[in-house]
């Protein structure tokens, strides 16, 4: 009969610990005492946690993924700016190179063609307005810049045209 009560006893103190512990007790950071830890082994608490930290982790995870993906797409999208910037700063290679040719053409006949020496001059003064954009500048702004550069190119090439005819 005392086994018995003895073991009802423990089985109503396991139940009681069981029903009143919660997961946010049963944290093993913390000695929780010898019932409280019966009551979360019992209760499914230490479970719970287990579940909720393989939750938290998987959702990291996945954060982590959509990071990654987005820093690779940056990093393209980065590249593609590079390149871009690297045919733009051949253009203006290719354009410099004409200037100069073109700037020791005039210079042979400078008498003859002042006005075309001006005209140089305001193309090499755009091309450096060009060149020294800030590389953080827009993309509109530095079209501008170029578009008003190929202009002035054009119409220096065209008063040349005429200067030279005989």
């Amino acid at each position: 009969m005392k086994l018995l009560k003895t073991i009802s006893f423990v089985a109503l103190a396991t139940l009681i610990c069981g029903c009143t512990v919660s997961k946010e007790e049963c944290d093993p950071r913390v000695d929780p005492g010898f019932f409280n830890k019966l009551g979360c082994t019992v209760s499914g608490s230490y479970s719970q946690r287990v579940e909720d930290k393989k939750e938290h982790v998987a959702k990291l995870r996945e954060e982590l993924h959509a990071l990654s993906q987005e820093t690779a797409a940056l990093n393209d999208e980065d590249a593609l700016i590079n390149e871009d910037r690297a045919s733009a700063q051949r253009r203006l290679d290719r354009i410099n190179a004409e200037l100069l040719k073109l700037e020791q053409k005039v210079a042979v006949k400078a008498g003859q063609h002042s006005a075309l020496m001006k005209q140089v001059a305001s193309a090499k003064d755009q091309l450096k307005t060009v060149q020294t954009l800030p590389q953080n500048a827009s993309i509109i702004e530095k079209q501008v810049q170029k578009q008003k550069l190929e202009a002035e190119l054009d119409e220096l090439l065209q008063a040349q045209t005429a200067a030279l005819e005989p």
